[in-house]
């Protein structure tokens, strides 16, 4: 079974299920992490991908997703 969201005050008040993180320098002036950024809000707009995200059980399921979508 699918464990429980977090609740986070999303704006449609549903748990969140899938968090992404960017590690980046502190004083990172270039913003090299910005395509990084814009992939990653790409892949969340496919509205196939939470389910996606859901079944994966491995590492390597998760970078063939990726593969798959181009990212």
């Amino acid at each position: 079974s699918k464990p429980g969201g977090i609740e986070f005050e999303a704006i449609d008040s549903a748990p969140v299920y899938n968090f992404f993180l960017i590690v980046a320098p502190p004083l990172e002036v270039s913003n090299q992490y910005l395509p990084v950024l814009g992939k990653i809000a790409q892949f969340g707009k496919d509205p196939s991908v939470p389910t996606s995200l859901s079944a994966l059980t491995t590492t390597d399921e998760f970078f063939h997703l990726l593969e798959q979508k181009a990212l």
